[in-house]
């Protein structure tokens, strides 16, 4: 049997002491409501601090639990549908920095050392972003003084 902190946060799940604290909704406003709250909250503490379980029977009518599952799939496959997209910008992001590469070596002094360091800060974000699966609805990828050591190295050695 899997234990609920084995799938309800992913990896976030045993970052922290905190059980899993779970945000029932079964109403499809405040699915959404509480799904944006979930978004918020994340952002602001850094990582998911509760998950949200979508009702499929609670706050159907009688005989509408199909259409309530119905919605409560749609919510789900939007947010999917928004890591999938997140990816694929991030890929394409990566395919053009690194083709920016060359550009950099190209201009002269100043603008050439500033498009390196724009580049290198670009890649170190997508790398984060990567890290974090690009589930950027739960979670944003943030700088570290230690991060821009080493953005500043790789600049160099660029």
């Amino acid at each position: 049997m899997t234990h609920p902190r084995d799938v309800l946060l992913g990896a976030q799940a045993i970052a922290g002491l905190l059980p899993v604290c779970d945000h029932y909704s079964g109403v499809e406003a405040r699915m959404r409501k509480s799904l944006q709250l979930q978004a918020e909250m994340a952002e602001e503490f850094g990582a998911c601090v509760f998950d949200v379980t979508l009702d499929c029977e609670d706050g159907a009518p009688v005989g509408g639990e199909k259409d309530q599952a119905n919605r409560v799939l749609a919510l789900v496959l939007i947010a999917q549908a928004a890591t999938n997209l997140i990816a694929s910008q991030a890929m394409n992001t990566l395919a053009t920095m690194q083709k920016s590469i060359q550009l950099a070596h190209i201009l002269p002094g100043r603008a050439g050392w500033e498009l390196r360091f724009v580049i290198q800060g670009g890649l170190r974000i997508l790398d984060k972003i990567k890290d974090l699966n690009y589930a950027m609805l739960e979670n944003r990828p943030k700088l570290s003084k230690f991060d821009f050591v080493v953005i500043a190295w790789r600049t160099l050695w660029m």
